[in-house]
């Protein structure tokens, strides 16, 4: 699908009764490496918000956690069949007198591309934000499965 999944710290070898293939175990994993490099690299990398997807028959809805990011910092587009979340969590201003402390948030800007499989309304999109969630609907074109009919006409020849 468009996101990959968190990779769960499982060791099931015999799973589902297959054999244990290290490349089974080893490809999910190098994908979620690359496609959340904050995991691998320097602690000190800018906060990136968890996304849900779901995929319904009507829509694709996406549903971001983004605690102490205010709506007015955050970007949302929808361009050729891809969704693009782009904002920034600011880092709080301390005051006053300062001892000692321990900091495992992140702050800074993010940016996401999600690419949408089918076709879509883009003039439909709707978000809302609520409580640090970010709730994206991004509707499908709906198809006419029906078709149309296309009259025939008759041509005589004199």
């Amino acid at each position: 699908m468009w996101l990959t999944p968190r990779i769960r710290n499982e060791h099931t070898p015999l799973r589902e009764g297959r054999r244990w293939d290290p490349m089974h175990e080893m490809v999910p994993a190098l994908a979620e490496m690359f496609n959340s490099p904050e995991r691998w690299l320097d602690n000190e990398i800018a906060f990136v918000p968890s996304l849900d997807m779901e995929e319904t028959n009507d829509a694709y809805i996406l549903t971001a956690e983004m605690p102490g990011i205010e709506p007015e910092n955050i970007d949302v587009t929808v361009r050729n069949g891809v969704l693009e979340l782009k904002g920034e969590k600011k880092e709080e201003k301390e005051s006053g007198e300062k001892g000692n402390s321990w900091k495992e948030r992140r702050y800074g800007a993010f940016h996401r591309r999600i690419p949408l499989e089918q076709d879509i309304n883009e003039d439909e999109v709707k978000g809302t934000f609520k409580d640090g969630v970010l709730r994206i609907e991004v509707p499908k074109a709906q198809s006419d499965v029906g078709g149309k009919t296309v009259p025939i006409e008759t041509a005589y020849s004199s």
